[in-house]
């Protein structure tokens, strides 16, 4: 299963708010990309352009079914710089912590 995609399409039943952070670029990865972030189930990485924050969002699906959130740069596939985690966070937390991080 394709945990990426799934989690882009939950992030898209708030198509507006998705929008408002001017995401792009969306890339999906499986368990076995980023081996540095622990046992997880993949995720999706993608760029946003807030007017609080620029660069990119990572969401990984942990072993215990919630998210873990990074937000940073890329550069090459590889985060050269980390600006915030966010651990342990519900499906229905998403978008309230990327908004608050990105756009408000």
């Amino acid at each position: 299963m394709n945990y990426g995609k799934e989690i882009h399409n939950q992030l898209m039943h708030n198509r507006v708010v998705v929008w408002s952070w001017g995401a792009h670029a969306y890339k999906t990865f499986t368990e076995n990309d980023f081996p540095e972030y622990g046992i997880h189930r993949g995720g999706l990485i993608f760029k946003v352009q807030g007017a609080k924050f620029k660069g990119h969002v990572m969401i990984v699906l942990t072993a215990a079914d919630l998210y873990d959130v990074y937000f940073g740069h890329l550069r090459k596939g590889v985060f050269y710089k980390k600006l915030s985690s966010h651990l342990g966070i519900y499906c229905d937390q998403l978008h309230e912590l990327i908004d608050t991080t990105v756009e408000t």
